[in-house]
């Protein structure tokens, strides 16, 4: 008896091993017996595991190569990982079953500036707002792209466009004083910084911008103060201020090395 039992249980193991490798995908990679879904991959790049995001996604695109949301956020996980590549290859992927999506062609914009092809990519940019001239990211995208290429009256346009679309969001204040600070228009800048922070009260990198720009014045209690705030914010900050050159002005300076813990 105990030997009929042993000679079932190995037939049921080896028809379920079978089972699996001839249904490669069928189940999720965790083992929980769930076929994986674009939700299950959401919620795994909401919580940053992109690597499980990214085998459900690859399970998805494999049995479905029609999935255009699949390939889109596929596309997203690479370029969180920073593989831009594998991140431009899903994004071609989704624009091929949907190229009217502007959401994605400025998405692969984005991959394409980050591997430094910033021309290719305003291409993506000025595609997407060809179909959505209102959609505010891409505006802002636009104007990032235009700062790096150092075409900062233009980019100072396409985040005001931006700003005009969505007046709520802090980070479009944020660059459009740091473009203004690079043309030397400071008080416009800090302006724009001002804006940001009533916005986001505790964003880090408007009191520090906001120090970089003061320190452009020739003003040093007020950079002080606003270096103080960024720091208390996030004190990485301080070791940044010591190599920044816009602040290289001060690097000798008594109040500075205190503050910065610099030499």
């Amino acid at each position: 008896m105990k030997r009929s039992l042993i000679a079932i249980i190995i037939i049921f193991a080896t028809a379920l091993v079978l089972s699996l490798v001839s249904c490669p995908g069928k189940l999720d990679l965790k083992g929980t017996g769930e076929t994986p879904t674009v939700e299950m991959a959401q919620g795994a790049m909401d919580k940053g595991d992109y690597v499980t995001a990214v085998n459900y996604l690859q399970q998805i695109t494999a049995q479905d190569p029609k999935n255009t949301q699949a390939w889109a956020l596929l596309g997203d996980c690479y370029y969180r990982q920073n593989n831009f590549s594998g991140a431009l290859e899903s994004y071609d992927k989704a624009l091929a079953l949907d190229p009217q999506n502007y959401a994605i062609l400025s998405s692969k914009g984005n991959a394409l500036d980050d591997m430094g092809r910033s021309q290719e990519a305003l291409t993506c940019y000025d595609q997407a707002l060809a179909i959505n001239p209102g959609y505010a990211p891409v505006w802002y995208d636009k104007g990032l792209c235009l700062r790096r290429l150092g075409k900062n009256q233009e980019a100072l346009y396409a985040y005001d466009q931006a700003i005009a679309l969505d007046p709520q969001v802090a980070g479009y204040y944020l660059n459009r004083g740091w473009v203004l600070t690079i043309m030397g228009r400071y008080s416009e800048a800090l302006q724009s910084y001002d804006k940001a922070l009533q916005l986001d009260s505790s964003f880090a990198m408007a009191y520090y911008d906001k120090a970089c720009t003061y320190a452009q014045q020739n003003k040093k209690s007020e950079m002080l103060s606003a270096l103080a705030t960024a720091i208390q914010l996030e004190k990485g900050f301080a070791k940044m201020a010591t190599q920044d050159s816009y602040l290289q002005k001060y690097w000798g300076d008594k109040d500075f090395i205190k503050l910065t813990g610099g030499k």
